[in-house]
Parts: C-alpha cells; sequence; structure tokens
C-alpha cells in the first residue's frame, strides 16, 4: 500500500508541473490512474483550490470496480431504452442540431423500409427521398432553437400517390449545461383514423344530400297531390249547395267522401314520409283543450250514428280549459284511436275518458282512454299493432282498409308529446287503447289584434272585398267560387308581382296568399306589402292568410315569418275557411 501512495505522490508532483492540470487562475485539476495488482486500476480526482492565499487539496478515489458497477448500470439503462424504444408503436427518433438522426426504433425503420445505419446521419429528406416535399424541417428547427415543444399534423406523400399522416409531439433534447442538442420526436400514424373520418365526412355530407333532395321530393309530392284534391274535394263542396235532387246529392256524397278519404291516406303517407326523413313538424302554443275534443268529437259522431254505436266522451273537470302544446297533433292521435274504435266496432259503445295522470306543478301528464266493445286483439297480435304498414290480417285488410300506418304515426307522436301509448284487449270483448300527453299549463288571456281592423257582423259576408293571389286556374275557381258562396267580393292575381300591383290600385279587406307562384312567390309579396304598409304611415294592417298547399315541417312558420296572420293548407274545408275568416272580421 505504501507503494502506491509513494507513486501517487510522485504523479501529483510530476503533474503540478505538467499539461495533465487544466489550470486556471484560482484552482488546478487532475486526473491519475494507478496499475495495482491483477491489473486493477485506482482513479483519483486530485484538486487543488486556492483561495484568499489560502490552499484547500481533495483527493478522490474510484476502484475498477466502482468503475466497473457504474458502466454496467449504464449499460443495463441503455439495454432498458434500447428495449423500450423496440417495443414502442410510434415512431420514435433522435436529431442532433443539424438534424440529423442519430437514433431511431424498430417502428421507424419499419415506416422508413430501412435499416438503422441506412438512417442515422441522415436527414428527412434523404430517408424520405420517395416522398413530396412537404417540409416540416422549420417546425424541428423550432424546436431546437427555442426549446420549446410542439405538436402538429404531418402529411407525407409518396410519388405513387400513397398518403401517411402522422400525428408528432417534438420535444428539445439537452445536456448537461442545458443547451439544446437536438429533438426527439414521437409520431403516430394516424392515417387509418383521417381515412375514416374523412369517410364519415363524406357519409354525412351524402346523407344530408339524400335527406335534402328527400324532403324536397316530399315537398313538391305533397303540393302536387294536393293541389288537385284540392280541386275535387272544393268544387264537390260548392256544387254540393246547389243540387236539390236527392240521387244526385247522394252521387255527390260518395265523391266528396272519397276525396276525403283520399286525402286522409296521403296525409298518412306524407305524416309517414316525414317522421322517417326527420321532417315531422312538432309545435308548441296555447289551446282550448276542451275544444280541441269537442272538434274530434265532432267529426266521429256522425261515423258512430251511421253504425248505431253509443258514442260517449269525458274530460275531467280537473283539466285546465287551456294548455300548451302542439294541439294539431294531439287531436291527430286522439282522432287516430278513435276513429280506429268506430271502424272496428260493430255493435255496442265507444267510451273516451280524459283525465290528468300526474301533476307536477308547471305540467300536466294527460292520459286517454279509448275503449270499445269491438272484435278486440290477441296477445300474439299486439305486439305487431305499432309497426308501420302493419294490420292485423288479410281479412281485417279487405273489409276496414287503411295504410296500417296510423297506430305508428301515432306512436311517433305520442312520443314526441313524451308520453307513451299502449293497448289492453281481448278477441271478442273489445278493446281499450290509452295514450298519455305531457302538457304545460299556461295562463292564456285572450288578446285580440289591434293592428287587424274589424267590422260588425252585418259587414260580414256582404261588403267584403277579397284579393285571392293564385295561380292555378283550378285553385282559382275553388277558392273564388266559395268566397262568392259566402258573400264576399273576389278579385284574382296569377302572381306575387299582380297582388301587390292590385293591393296598390285597389281597396281590400283581406288578401288569400298562395306561397309558390310565379315572377314572385307569396313570401317575397307579402313582405313588399308589409313594407308598403308601414311606408303609407297608417295604422291599417290587412290580413293575409296563406291558402297553400305547402304542408311539411316549417311552411306554416315561413309563413309567418314573411308577414302573413295565419295559414290554411289545400285542400281546404270550406267552413274552415270561413270560421278563419270570420276569427278577424267579427268584434
Amino acid at each position: 500500500m505504501q507503494d502506491i501512495f509513494d507513486e501517487l505522490y510522485n504523479k501529483i508532483n510530476e503533474a503540478v508541473n505538467c499539461q495533465d492540470f487544466e489550470a486556471s487562475k484560482d484552482s488546478i485539476l487532475a486526473d491519475i490512474h494507478l496499475l495495482k495488482q491483477q491489473n486493477e486500476v485506482i482513479q483519483f480526482k486530485f484538486n487543488r483550490l486556492i483561495k484568499d492565499k489560502n490552499v484547500l487539496h481533495s483527493l478522490l478515489a474510484r476502484t475498477s470496480d466502482d468503475l466497473k458497477l457504474a458502466l454496467n448500470e449504464l449499460s443495463r439503462r441503455a439495454e432498458e431504452l434500447n428495449t423500450l424504444l423496440f417495443a414502442i408503436p410510434a415512431l420514435v427518433y433522435f436529431k442532433d442540431v443539424k438534424l440529423n438522426y442519430v437514433i431511431v426504433n424498430k417502428a421507424f425503420e419499419e415506416f422508413c423500409g430501412l435499416k438503422t445505419e441506412e438512417i442515422i446521419g441522415r436527414s428527412a429528406s434523404q430517408v424520405f427521398a420517395e416522398y413530396k416535399s412537404i417540409g416540416y424541417d422549420h417546425v424541428e428547427r423550432q424546436v431546437v432553437e427555442s426549446g420549446i415543444p410542439v405538436y402538429h399534423i404531418e402529411e407525407k406523400i409518396t410519388d405513387k400517390g400513397r398518403n401517411f399522416i402522422l400525428s408528432t409531439n417534438l420535444a428539445p433534447v439537452k445536456n448537461s449545461l442545458g443547451e439544446n442538442i437536438g429533438l426527439v420526436g414521437v409520431s403516430w400514424d394516424v392515417t387509418k383514423q383521417y381515412e375514416f373520418q374523412a369517410a364519415l365526412l363524406k357519409a354525412k355530407e351524402a346523407a344530408e344530400a339524400g335527406t335534402k333532395a328527400k324532403s324536397e321530393f316530399l315537398a313538391n309530392m305533397s303540393h302536387e297531390i294536393r293541389t288537385p284534391l284540392n280541386g275535387i274535394i272544393g268544387m264537390s263542396q260548392i256544387l254540393g249547395k246547389s243540387i236539390k235532387d236527392p240521387k244526385n246529392h247522394e252521387h255527390l256524397d260518395i265523391i266528396i267522401a272519397s276525396g276525403q278519404s283520399l286525402l286522409a291516406l296521403v296525409n298518412d303517407i306524407l305524416d309517414f314520409s316525414k317522421i322517417e326523413a326527420g321532417l315531422l313538424g312538432f309545435e308548441e302554443s296555447d289551446f282550448n283543450f276542451r275544444e280541441i275534443i269537442r272538434e274530434a268529437e265532432q267529426v266521429l259522431r256522425v261515423k258512430a250514428q251511421e253504425k248505431a254505436l253509443s258514442f260517449v266522451v269525458n274530460v275531467n273537470p280537473g283539466i285546465p280549459e287551456y294548455l300548451k302544446g302542439d294541439a294539431y297533433r294531439l287531436k291527430q292521435v286522439w282522432l287516430n284511436l278513435a276513429n280506429n274504435a268506430i271502424k272496428f266496432t260493430e255493435k255496442g259503445s265507444v267510451t273516451i275518458d280524459s283525465y290528468i295522470l300526474e301533476d307536477r306543478g308547471d305540467e300536466l301528464l294527460i292520459m286517454t282512454r279509448v275503449k270499445d266493445s269491438g272484435i278486440g286483439i290477441s296477445n300474439d297480435q299486439v305486439s305487431r299493432l305499432f309497426k308501420s304498414f302493419e294490420q292485423l290480417d288479410a281479412s281485417h285488410t279487405r273489409k276496414y282498409g287503411g295504410t296500417g300506418l296510423g297506430l305508428a304515426i301515432s306512436k311517433k307522436l305520442v312520443s314526441m308529446m313524451q308520453g307513451q301509448i299502449g293497448v289492453e284487449s281481448e278477441p271478442g270483448v273489445g278493446s281499450t287503447f290509452w295514450f298519455t300527453a305531457r302538457l304545460k299549463k299556461t295562463t292564456h288571456v285572450h288578446k285580440p289584434n289591434n293592428n287587424v281592423k274589424t267590422i260588425d257582423k252585418e259587414t260580414l259576408g256582404h261588403k267584403l272585398n277579397v284579393l285571392l293571389a293564385e295561380d292555378n286556374l283550378i285553385n282559382q275557381k275553388v277558392a273564388s267560387f266559395s268566397l262568392e258562396q259566402m258573400g264576399f267580393t273576389v278579385a284574382v292575381a296569377s302572381n306575387g308581382r299582380q297582388a301587390i300591383e292590385k293591393f296598390r290600385s285597389g281597396h281590400y279587406d283581406l288578401i288569400l296568399m298562395d306561397v309558390q307562384m310565379p315572377e314572385m312567390n307569396g313570401f317575397e309579396a307579402t313582405r313588399e306589402i308589409r313594407s308598403i304598409e308601414n311606408t303609407n304611415g297608417t295604422n291599417k294592417r290587412i290580413p293575409i292568410i296563406a291558402l297553400t298547399a305547402n304542408a311539411m315541417k316549417g311552411d306554416m312558420e315561413k309563413c309567418i315569418a314573411s308577414g302573413m296572420d295565419a295559414y290554411l293548407s289545400k285542400p281546404f274545408q270550406q267552413k274552415d275557411l270561413h270560421e278563419l275568416i270570420t276569427h278577424y272580421f267579427t268584434e
């Protein structure tokens, strides 16, 4: 051991006077290695620090065993890093400050189709020579220079048109002094995800285009079917008031009944198509619950009397007079169930009860039960009742007719009213169909429209001048004859532009406005008329009623938004038109 100290002493003295030292003004540092027995090496770190004329010496010794342990630890960690890099499915790479690759993992090799030695020391433009130039060097250089990590999407396109999209995270690599000496990149191949997203977007656009085309087709078919039906039903009603011969009147009644049946059939098919296309409208407004039930009852009471059925309708007095919801759809479901009850009951009774099932304070859950003594339904048939185009069997189809859509439509409508629908039945005994609808409470106050001029009842039906804007010749005649039978004077405009001209030059109490017209449609004409009224500075606002075959979702809202006051779809009933006009021209 003395030999070692002696040799160390001599080495230190030699080192002080030679270039082994890294000398500075205040300190001297030397690295000394001595050979022991069995080829073992001792490493000495000698340090002399001079400060304020004081000299401090330090000596640190490490045996080769310590070095071996340190080297083994470094080797182990390097193997772990290599194992980790090999196992990671992402593309992992390290680059130097010149942006040349220094380390890459197995996934990176496979992506490039090259071996490690073919990648190391080369730039991205050299490694990806087959790819079209989409440079991202500026992004990597930004990371190296700023030391700030960056996330970005890379797109690589081969000469053959193959496209790769990489999701890449870049981070700076620093040395022990905190200097940026390169970067590390981790990239994920997200090509399939982007292709999937692109396919989804394309499918979405195609679906939207299909929905739009379906919507346009339904709107057109609704308009085209309703227009001739308006002629059939409207002219039949007009003719019915002039025919005196009972036999001819009976023939006319058949035409009217057939037209009404065809209209009901068309409405069912169109409603179902709207449901399938997601275009069925649902509107909330205040309505008189008892009045809606009373109107529906009047429609079916005649049918019940024709079959000598007892027809009883009860509305629990606890139900408020006014509620908020879609009165039209509520009435539609009520009529569907009640009409079926009468249709499938040959004798006995049909009883309909409505009452409050649940009161949540601001809204009510109304239950309506339709009980009949008809043919009844077996359990295995009940499951098919609310499916589209389903009817009980072929014999019922032949005997009772119908599309098999009524209950399917009712189920959807009830769902829109946050309710449920069901049936309890026994063959040969009868059935009880029921549905619930959630309706909001409302404080209804009748507020007359002061902007709409009114006239007394004596004037109604005698002095009203009506401007009819309608381009279809048949519809012109139907509406004109109907209005003349009510005692009104009618002027006809064949398009929106003519309607404006006649409005400017004439004096009218009411305008019936079609929507689809050449040169200028009903919306544009209405807006222009309202503009003229505002310019004139008068408080008078002429009532404009939309009389149109447009009966799709949103059509009524478009009419009101354009400045119209009310909406009536074709084919219309004379009594409905008369009631609507009466609403505006009675005190």
